[in-house]
């Protein structure tokens, strides 16, 4: 599949997560429209919200990158739902979904498909980047913490001793 995208990158990942989960809603890879949709979706979910209009605001850039038109980008990714729809891969939408979706046996719109499959992906994203900034942070914790009980070791000892006697006096006078 063509991206413009690094093969270790965050968008990568979600573009192949996406990838994923449209072969599991029986859309077919061999239509232009998967590879439409699956770059609507990442730009939708990159974002960072929803988009308002499908059409003014992502088409053009799929359009750009794939050198064709606003309305073939359109009519690909309404093929690939069409097709979709009819071979029964929209029974299975919300176990792909990871929840209830609104009307499981309508035909979703163009529109409703990838907004609801970005706002899948923002969540996704926005997880993936607080596990990796969890993991950076874990590990310049344990960096100056290491540090710290170095420096300040005798400091440290000091104020846990004062405050035993503290309290020591504190429950005697009791």
């Amino acid at each position: 599949m063509f991206s413009p995208y690094t093969s270790d990158s965050l968008e990568m990942q979600c573009l192949g997560r996406i990838a994923s989960d449209l072969r599991k809603l029986n859309i077919s890879p061999n239509c232009r429209g998967y590879l439409y949709l699956c770059h609507a979706i990442l730009l939708a979910a990159l974002s960072g919200k929803p988009p308002r209009s499908i059409k003014a605001e992502l088409f053009p850039k799929i359009a750009n990158l794939y050198e064709t038109k606003v309305e073939n980008v359109e009519r690909s990714c309404r093929h690939a739902l069409d097709t979709s729809y009819y071979q029964g891969g929209f029974k299975v939408l919300n176990k792909v979904l990871g929840c209830q979706y609104l009307f499981p046996y309508e035909k979703p719109s163009l529109t409703n498909f990838i907004s609801t499959f970005a706002e899948k992906y923002i969540i996704k994203m926005n997880k993936i980047k607080l596990d990796q900034a969890a993991k950076k942070n874990e590990k310049t914790k344990k960096g100056l913490s290491l540090k710290s009980n170095k420096l300040f070791s005798p400091a440290l000892n000091f104020f846990s001793l004062l405050k035993r006697n503290i309290s020591i006096c504190h429950d005697i006078s009791l």
